[in-house]
């Protein structure tokens, strides 16, 4: 029985950590670079609708149909086949390096953080449990190698920036109004 796919599995590794935009979009060169960690790969459990593949399954699974697809084309449109394949791939290779960092890091109660990939420039972002990430800008972006304890000292930080913040805020809008009615402080 095949069990989840193990990412430090050195064929999978290699899969995972394959350079695809160094290939441009040249199929041919990345099922070349590709089938021989396909073929070295571990056999994937079967995708059920109860247990889904993670990111590092799909990866294997749509590397292993890239390799199919430019050594044996078919199909109306083979090279936008390849391309799809090829997206699908680069997708997976993300999200398994995002949840490389969230694993890394942990969880921060009170907190909700988002690793955000812009090519070879990922980012953490962080919001308070109350804001809603799709609505709202982070409050903090740290780069993608900051330590646990990095981003506990950014929070912190921004915490006291904050608190901070209200504080003289409110002890403005008090002398504001004292102003205005003419009434001296006590």
């Amino acid at each position: 029985m095949s069990t989840h796919a193990d990412p430090a599995h050195p064929a999978i590794a290699a899969i995972l950590a394959l350079d695809l935009e160094g290939f441009g979009n040249d199929h041919s060169r990345i099922a070349a670079a590709l089938s021989p960690h396909v073929i070295a790969m571990p056999v994937l459990r079967d995708w059920s609708c109860d247990d889904e593949w993670d990111a590092v399954e799909e990866a294997c699974s749509t590397a292993r149909l890239f390799v199919e697809a430019v050594e044996l084309p078919s199909g109306k449109d083979p090279w936008m086949t390849c391309q799809n394949y090829f997206d699908r791939l680069r997708k997976m290779q993300v999200a398994h390096r995002k949840n490389i960092i969230l694993d890394r890091l942990g969880t921060f109660p009170g907190y909700k953080l988002r690793v955000q990939a812009w090519g070879a420039c990922d980012r953490i972002q962080i919001w308070p449990n109350e804001l809603s990430i799709d609505l709202t800008a982070p409050i903090l972006s740290l780069d993608a190698n900051a330590t646990r304890r990095e981003v506990e000292i950014a929070i912190d930080a921004w915490n006291a920036g904050h608190n901070r913040g209200l504080n003289e805020g409110a002890d403005r809008i008090r002398q504001g109004i004292r102003d205005l009615l003419g009434i001296e402080a006590a």
